[in-house]
């Protein structure tokens, strides 16, 4: 038994002992939703939520999953209904500035960005996600710093140094991120993005 297999079965033997468990309702969302079976996982959060309403984990990683079924709108309402039980949760902040992002609105996903930030400075996935904004609004030297730490606490994550080699480029700092580049290709010969910007970084230098 995987431990996949062996995380379902032990959430399901707790809900048969004790059907009114909510976390383990929201916890067996969370196996579902990680194996993509999103409407299984929508199903558990919402029983969560019935047996314990006030529940802004559950209603977050709902809101996660309506997103994924493209359902932006309930989803906002559901990551902003989990700040207002519990403002401190820098995962909905997080969710919610992927969100605002998605309808255009920079200025509020930098907002929620920085308050994930605030509440949990080791966040990698909030770095990354708001390094992203900072390049889009040319804002390359912040972008910088936030990329930096995005890898500093994921060494692996081939797209957190493939975006700081872009914002590095966009400094004129071809050297290094040629660096990082080649580094994103040794692991992954295929990227043929990270093989473009590498192209034009190179380009670059050679002026």
């Amino acid at each position: 038994m995987g431990r996949t297999e062996e995380a379902i079965f032990h959430y399901s033997e707790a809900l048969r002992i004790r059907p009114d468990f909510a976390e383990a309702h929201s916890q067996l969302g969370n196996v579902w939703l990680n194996q993509g079976k999103v409407d299984k996982a929508v199903e558990q959060y919402r029983e969560a939520m019935r047996l314990k309403p006030d529940f802004p984990e559950a209603l977050h990683n709902l809101g996660v999953a309506l997103m994924r079924q493209g359902r932006e709108d309930e989803a906002v309402a559901k990551y902003r209904e989990a700040l207002r039980i519990k403002p401190d949760l820098a995962e909905a902040h997080n969710s919610l500035g992927n969100a605002c992002l998605q309808q255009g609105k920079e200025t509020e996903a930098i907002a929620h960005y920085r308050e994930a930030l605030r509440l949990r400075p080791e966040y990698a996935e909030a770095h990354h996600n708001l390094g992203i904004v900072l390049i889009n609004q040319m804002r390359d030297k912040e972008a910088v710093f936030h990329l930096t730490e995005a890898l500093r606490l994921r060494p692996n994550s081939a797209e957190a140094r493939h975006d700081l080699a872009i914002a590095l480029i966009n400094l004129g700092r071809e050297e290094e991120a040629i660096v990082h580049l080649n580094e994103v290709l040794r692991l992954n010969p295929d990227d043929a993005a990270a093989a473009r910007s590498l192209k034009i970084a190179l380009g670059r230098r050679k002026r």
